[in-house]
């Protein structure tokens, strides 16, 4: 007989530390600052919002400069937060007290953001040729998934800023369901025996 594959999902590095937290005022977005994770369509998605959401960007960067001028050209500044490198722990706090996590990328894999956010129970804005991000969120369910051009998540940064019922009750969701997939390593491994 022929036996069927099954995706094999395997938990972020950090998820047993991962938790919800307050709601804060800004989205968060942890990842390396290059062009293929398209933080530049956030920054320019900024300058679209009604709301005065605000952008925390955590992850190291080779032009970090660049990213740097480009907030400072649009006038961001005082909304755009540029961490660089940061620790595990901080990071997992920056994730619970976040409103939601943007995140971005062409063409991904897996991405663990995606996975991390809906642990720390936030929605999630993420394209639709994001490729792995997308396996993981229902459009309007967990969070919502935007064509790849600013007007578009600018839109979407302040349907979930302007309703902040809505937006707990998406990463209640989207928290249920990863923890009802049951990622765990002991689960992988049990699969693949």
């Amino acid at each position: 007989p022929t036996r069927r594959s099954s995706d094999l999902y395997h938990p972020p590095p950090s998820f047993e530390q991962l938790r919800t937290g307050e709601q804060g005022d800004y989205f968060f977005y942890p990842s390396r600052l290059e062009p293929q994770k398209r933080q530049e369509l956030l920054i320019e998605a900024l300058r679209l919002t009604k709301s005065p959401v605000r952008i925390v960007f955590a992850g190291g960067s080779h032009n970090e400069e660049h990213y740097r001028s480009l907030v400072k050209s649009y006038g961001l500044t005082d909304r755009v937060k540029l961490l660089g490198f940061v620790p595990a722990g901080e990071r997992v706090e920056l994730y619970a007290n976040s409103l939601g996590v943007c995140y971005l990328p062409f063409d991904e894999d897996y991405g663990y953001v995606t996975l991390e956010g809906m642990l720390s129970g936030k929605p999630l804005i993420v394209p639709g040729d994001s490729g792995g991000p997308t396996e993981f969120i229902e459009d309007n369910r967990d969070g919502l998934i935007v064509e790849p051009e600013p007007r578009s998540i600018a839109e979407a940064l302040d349907q979930i800023y302007m309703d902040r019922d809505r937006a707990k009750r998406m990463g209640l969701n989207g928290r249920e369901k990863l923890l009802g997939m049951n990622l765990s390593w002991q689960n992988v491994v049990e699969k693949l025996i």
